[in-house]
């Protein structure tokens, strides 16, 4: 087990290693997947919890599919890395003032913020009328009653379904806005509030992280690349972010689950409990997908849980479409996946488990030397010419490489919407090039320095 510990942790060293002498960035796809992916393996292989051994075919998944990511990236990034090679230090205008028009950011972000606390009322209405409004803040009460697939049909369906599926586009606008706006924090906190209310009132806590991320890594990625700020200024709120994302993860933890109660994890080593459970939140899926793989549930439809919102939806309009398989069926399988034994119980087998059952080993390959090439490509644009645009695409993909080790984050109907909505609203808020050619200094001005192109 020492061994594999070792070839993980190197791994995860030679992913920032390549990222730091390729793109003169520890952010680049290659640096921040490899270090999560791999880093995450050492600590499964850690065995703080006695999880089963890990099979051949495992192994194989885990890092091939992160050999095949690092070619993509490479491939798409190679144009950027010559050129910073061939230049290593280039006469480059000055950040931006600006990546966003100030005053069209807020009345955007004000109106998203709005119907987001329209969506949490709606949903505490709800919840209320369902357990009786004396039992609202009992959290397993809540979650008792909204376990069944007609209570989950009448919270998060129709309409109120979508008030707060802008959520995740809020975190990243928010987090960019920040930068330029700190002393704004009132309309900046809303992007935390109503994700933590759903949280605290539902025990799910997957958009409250999922917004948590997004904000940290947008905000992180426009002073890095878009203010060219250095590692140095950016680690004490980088820290100060995951400490808190922790604190908040371990407390909702602990209205929800019994915190005295190791036996269900299978520990090897007693730690605090709040350390366990966030343990075992990011490694039980490595070994899930272990065993899953030995005996596989899956339906015959591809994308049935990369993309079950869309697939839903045409279940709804015909089953037919899906071979007969019915809207309820498809929500059994996607939203209440039978667990597994690692020997503790879990129903997450890490974004390769989803993508296993839905494409086959082809999907365990092929997507993720996609996904690879795709965030590449956006990391380049980002790295040589930074825009709002490009930050905000490219945080969808440090979200996924963030929640790899859980699940494909596509299967949320909140991060589909987001995504559509981030296409709409990107140039309207975005400095348009008018604006960044009137805010950039001429040719030969003193204002031009010789700069690395990033320093983080």
């Amino acid at each position: 087990e020492g061994d594999v510990v070792l070839v993980f942790v190197f791994l995860a060293s030679f992913s920032l290693l390549v990222s730091r002498l390729f793109y003169r960035s520890y952010l680049s796809p290659i640096g921040v997947f490899g270090l999560i992916w791999n880093g995450l393996l050492a600590l499964t292989e850690m065995r703080l919890i006695n999880y089963y051994p890990l099979s051949l075919e495992a192994y194989g998944a885990f890092i091939g599919s992160y050999a095949l990511f690092l070619v993509g990236a490479l491939l798409t990034t190679w144009p950027a890395v010559k050129r910073l090679h061939e230049r290593p230090h280039v006469a480059y205008r000055r950040p931006l003032e600006k990546l966003i028009q100030p005053r069209k950011t807020r009345q955007l972000l004000d109106a998203m913020n709005l119907l987001g606390l329209m969506g949490l009322m709606v949903r505490i209405w709800q919840v209320g009328q369902l357990v009786g409004w004396s039992a609202v803040t009992n959290m397993s009460a809540v979650r008792s009653a909204t376990g069944s697939l007609a209570a989950i049909e009448k919270i998060g369906g129709g309409f109120t379904g979508y008030l707060s599926s802008l959520l995740p586009l809020v975190a990243i606008i928010g987090g960019t806005y920040w930068v330029y706006f700190p002393r704004d924090w009132k309309r900046v906190i809303l992007c935390f509030v109503i994700p933590f209310g759903f949280a605290w009132l539902t025990g799910n806590r997957t958009v409250f992280i999922w917004t948590s991320v997004l904000f940290f890594f947008s905000y992180t990625l426009t002073r890095a690349l878009g203010n060219r700020e250095s590692a140095f200024r950016l680690l004490r709120p980088i820290l100060l972010g995951v400490i808190l994302l922790f604190i908040v993860f371990g407390v909702i933890g602990a209205r929800r689950f019994d915190p005295g109660n190791y036996n269900a994890y299978h520990a090897n080593l007693k730690l605090p409990w709040a350390l366990t459970h966030i343990y075992s939140y990011v490694t039980s899926g490595f070994a899930a997908f272990s065993v899953h793989l030995a005996d596989p549930v899956r339906l015959p439809i591809p994308g049935a849980l990369t993309l079950s919102p869309a697939v839903r939806m045409l279940a709804r309009l015909d089953p037919a479409l899906l071979g007969g398989y019915t809207y309820e069926t498809l929500v059994t399988y996607t939203v209440r996946r039978a667990s597994v034994t690692t020997p503790a119980a879990t129903n997450v087998f890490t974004f390769l488990g989803q993508l296993f059952d839905d494409f086959g080993w082809g999907g365990v390959f092929l997507i993720p030397f996609f996904m690879g090439t795709v965030s590449g490509w956006i990391f380049q644009r980002l790295l040589l010419r930074p825009s709002f645009g490009a930050i905000a695409w490219y945080t969808f993909f440090c979200l996924q490489f963030v929640y790899a080790s859980t699940s494909v984050i596509t299967h949320a109907n909140s991060i589909l919407v987001s995504m559509m909505a981030l296409a709409l609203v990107q140039r309207l808020i975005s400095m348009g090039d008018k604006n960044v050619s009137r805010m950039l200094p001429a040719a030969g001005s003193s204002e031009l320095s010789e700069q690395p192109l990033c320093n983080l």
